[in-house]
């Protein structure tokens, strides 16, 4: 759950430091996820659901990160285009 996201987030920005590149320190994830209730997994759920709203804003804690629209349910390849690009 909630500590295999902690660590996933862990494991993505410490590649990019070792790799002298940390600037790279915001993630891409779907709107519309869930990924837990502990501080970073958070940052990462859809941001127009939940308890996010709670911790943006004027009052941002939460690291800004992209959101995608989320994945379609059948092939559609103007999705995929869109992340080609």
């Amino acid at each position: 759950g909630s500590v295999s996201v902690e660590v996933a987030v862990k494991m993505a920005l410490q590649y990019w430091r070792s790799t002298g590149r940390s600037e790279k320190s915001r993630l891409m994830t779907w709107r519309g996820g869930y990924h837990g209730d502990t501080f970073t997994p958070m940052g990462v759920c859809d941001p127009q659901g939940g308890m996010h709203e709670l911790w943006t804003g004027d009052n941002s804690l939460l690291a800004d990160q992209v959101f995608a629209p989320p994945v379609p349910s059948a092939y559609d390849p103007a999705y995929i285009a869109a992340f080609a690009a």
